[in-house]
């Protein structure tokens, strides 16, 4: 809670704002006490001169009985008072104010003098005195001594209890009904894009779904010159980006934490998201609104390793991530995908290499184990890619020279896993290895980008349809001492929507 402390505004918990409150009704009490105690000295001082007073009571009657203003009495009090000769008999300078003597009807003639209490209420009887005395030596005790002290602090804290205290009206709880800011979020489909840079953004669906077919569409999102959109999906605001990172981590990101950037906006870096680690690089991103126990995760690893996990094991997000796959010292993460019904898995390698074996061979396993082997690899090769592929797919296989080509899946045998599997591209000195394989249908549109930024889109059906032995053709034509870096696929008509259809280039169509 908010509190003021010595005239400065603190946050404090519980424990401390207590240990304040204690200590500031102590202060509260001595300051009481104080007072208490200065009051009691002053009546003290005042009932001693009337003491005195009373004692020598003809002397005082013949020193003011003389002066009939009683302003004029007191001043002759304190004079006398300041005398060495009567001082031990008249009032000091505080006791002379509390002395009043009664005048006698006539002139000359005086009534019994007694000299009665004036505003500070003095007893008449003498005897009363003693009191005080006691009560100043109790308000010393009090604030010369803590345990004192708290004595009666804790003796007035149960005063007010017995005063005031009753039974709570009002239960203090977490009812069902709870309002979570997530309750005030409308529960609605967005479009979430990511850059191969690893750019997130979200844009309400109906913005993309109000043009009418043929146009020449929008532009979806603002990318620097060397980035384009490699993930595209539909989401709810209340569903779960599942983010997969190179060392085997899982983490997870509300898509309505994913800022609205409109349609023109870059949208955030996945670091500003989620807390990576050093070296940490995200491998993929998958959209889950729920965690069923049927529904399962594969992943694979750069050493040929394979897991499947139900969706359930990752149901408990976590700030810090979680492991998502045990990993070698020298392994990592390539790929996670989420598992369809009579789909198949294939792994594909950078020389070429692929295996497909249906998911069933893999039993599924727990968060931590570190999974099976999937593929049987060369003693310099590495797995680049993981696909779950069903037949009406076909594959698409890039190289780094510019090289690729579609495949059937008919072409790659079902097999057991953690074979050799079959060639899925020849490579040689004119295409490169290959640097992605990727599932694609006719439908579909590829954005491939070099090393130096070059961003070029192809139509998916403008690429030859080639056996699973051969090389392919010209996608693209890199400068000298350029490559392909990346490739990725995409609806095409989501693209259209999204980005526009820009101007023909004679090798398909170039983002800027």
């Amino acid at each position: 809670m908010l509190a003021i402390v010595n005239g400065q505004p603190r946050e404090l918990g519980p424990i401390e704002y207590l240990k304040l409150s204690s200590t500031t009704a102590s202060m509260s009490c001595v300051g009481a006490r104080s007072t208490l105690l200065r009051s009691a000295r002053e009546r003290e001082h005042i009932l001693l001169g009337f003491e005195k007073a009373l004692l020598r009571i003809d002397e005082v009657i013949a020193l003011i009985s003389r002066v009939e203003n009683p302003r004029k009495r007191a001043k002759v009090c304190r004079a006398r008072s300041r005398s060495t000769t009567s001082a031990s008999c008249a009032p000091t300078l505080k006791r002379a104010p509390a002395i009043r003597l009664h005048r006698a009807p006539g002139a000359g003639h005086h009534r019994a003098a007694t000299p009665t209490p004036h505003r500070h209420g003095a007893a008449k009887d003498p005897r009363r005195i003693g009191g005080d005395p006691r009560k100043i030596a109790g308000y010393l005790e009090i604030l010369n001594s803590e345990e004192r002290l708290n004595e009666v602090l804790i003796g007035e804290f149960e005063e007010v209890k017995r005063k005031f205290g009753d039974d709570r009206r009002t239960e203090i709880g977490f009812a069902v009904g709870d309002i979570s800011i997530e309750d005030l979020i409308a529960d609605e489909d967005m479009v979430v894009t990511v850059t191969h840079t690893g750019y997130l953004k979200r844009t309400a669906l109906d913005t993309y779904r109000k043009q009418g077919r043929g146009g020449r569409g929008r532009t979806g999102m603002g990318t620097r010159s060397d980035d384009f959109i490699e993930h595209l999906f539909v989401a709810s605001t209340h569903s779960y980006i599942l983010v997969f990172t190179n060392l085997g981590r899982l983490y997870w990101v509300k898509v309505y934490n994913i800022p609205d950037a409109g349609a023109t906006g870059k949208g955030r870096h996945v670091a500003n998201l989620i807390n990576l680690m050093p070296d940490e690089t995200v491998q993929a991103f998958l959209p889950v609104k729920e965690f069923p126990e049927d529904q399962f995760i594969v992943m694979a690893t750069k050493q040929g390793t394979i897991k499947k996990c139900s969706l359930d094991v990752f149901s408990r997000p976590m700030s810090r991530g979680i492991i998502a796959i045990g990993l070698k010292d020298d392994d990592e993460l390539v790929s996670a995908r989420l598992l369809e019904d009579s789909t198949d898995i294939l792994i594909a390698t950078h020389e070429g290499q692929a295996i497909r074996f249906n998911h069933e061979d893999v039993r599924p396993m727990g968060r931590p184990a570190a999974g099976v082997r999937g593929i049987r690899l060369g003693k310099h090769d590495w797995v680049i890619a993981l696909l779950c592929v069903k037949p009406e797919h076909l594959v698409l296989s890039m190289a780094e020279n510019g090289i690729g080509k579609r495949t059937q899946l008919d072409e790659y045998r079902l097999t057991n896993r953690g074979g050799k599997g079959v060639i899925n591209m020849k490579t040689s000195k004119r295409t490169g290895d290959v640097i992605t394989v990727m599932k694609v249908s006719e439908d579909d549109d590829v954005i491939i980008i070099t090393r130096q930024g070059k961003i070029i889109r192809i139509e998916s059906s403008t690429i030859r349809k080639t056996g699973r032995s051969a090389s392919g053709v010209k996608l693209v034509n890199p400068e000298e001492g350029d490559v392909v870096a990346a490739a990725s696929v995409a609806p095409k008509e989501e693209l259209d929507e999204l980005e526009g259809e820009g101007g023909e280039n004679g090798q398909g169509t170039l983002i800027q």
